[in-house]
């Protein structure tokens, strides 16, 4: 499902708009689920792609994005803030997101890091 496919952009941006005419966060917060969908949709792993992305379509999981701080560090705006590491195998990334507020533990976040 092409959720912010070409064919769809305009008319998601106009349903965003309509939503932050009434609610500035719930527009945000509508696009930032938008946002996370579309990195699933275009993800090379089935497990997000498939899985993972008809459970966030459903309303079963929540998604953000992280790209704030990336953005602004690729302009040399700021100094990126996450790094990563490998711990027994397993990807461990560290540093801090200080717009992020309401992140649970099973909630899902897409960022970028430092390799």
């Amino acid at each position: 499902m092409a959720i912010f496919g070409e064919a769809t952009l305009r008319k998601n941006a106009e349903v965003i708009e309509a939503v932050s005419q009434s609610c500035l966060t719930t527009g945000f917060c509508l696009w930032c689920q938008l946002a996370f969908s579309t990195y699933l949709e275009n993800a090379t792993q089935p497990h997000l792609n498939n899985d993972l992305q008809q459970q966030l379509l459903s309303g079963e999981i929540l998604g953000a994005t992280g790209l704030s701080n990336p953005m602004k560090s690729f302009n040399d705006l700021e100094k990126l803030n996450l790094e990563h590491t490998y711990v027994d195998g397993q990807l461990v990334v560290s540093g801090r997101m200080p717009a992020v507020s309401n992140i649970q533990e099973d909630h899902y976040f897409w960022c970028d890091f430092e390799a």
